[in-house]
């Protein structure tokens, strides 16, 4: 009796014109909206968020004086330097990702690579050599902005009466 209401089962499962079936297909669309509206929620998110965020008008991308705009000068030229590392580190992750994903049979597995001195000269000197330089170009660039020292503008200073 049990194994007779199993064929049912499964014979009303495989027929074409069952509800289970229509039940599949418009749960699929269901969810294909669902997604499609959470999609939509992140974007408007997205555009909120970065509705807020006046660029042209920060502080510290729109310096007023000589110093500011020497010290924003400083921010863009490190962050530039560091792209250098920065950039290639996504675009590897990226191919890494895609080369040894699961489904890729072509990609070599060797479980005993433990040391290849190239690979670690270019992770280790690259990095060092992006920070000495910054940090020598800073150090330098830095300490001409003395505040100490008059700015030199080409315009009398105002005096106050008292």
């Amino acid at each position: 009796m049990h194994s007779q209401n199993r064929e049912e089962l499964l014979t009303s499962t495989l027929e074409p014109s069952t509800p289970l079936l229509n039940r599949t297909a418009r749960h699929d669309r269901e969810t294909s909206s669902c997604y499609r509206s959470q999609r939509l929620a992140l974007a408007c998110d997205a555009a909120l968020l970065c509705g807020g965020c006046g660029v042209l008008t920060s502080p510290d991308l729109d310096p007023k004086g000589h110093v500011a705009l020497a010290q924003c000068q400083f921010l863009f030229d490190a962050v530039l330097v560091m792209m250098i590392m920065i950039v290639p580190i996504f675009i590897m992750t990226a191919l890494f990702t895609w080369r040894y994903r699961g489904a890729n049979r072509n990609a070599r597995y060797m479980p005993n690579f433990a040391y290849y001195w190239p690979v670690e000269i270019l992770i280790w000197c690259v990095p060092a050599a992006i920070i000495g330089w910054l940090s020598l170009h800073l150090w330098g660039s830095t300490h001409r902005l003395d505040p100490y020292k008059p700015i030199d503008t080409g315009v009398k200073p105002l005096r106050s009466r008292r």
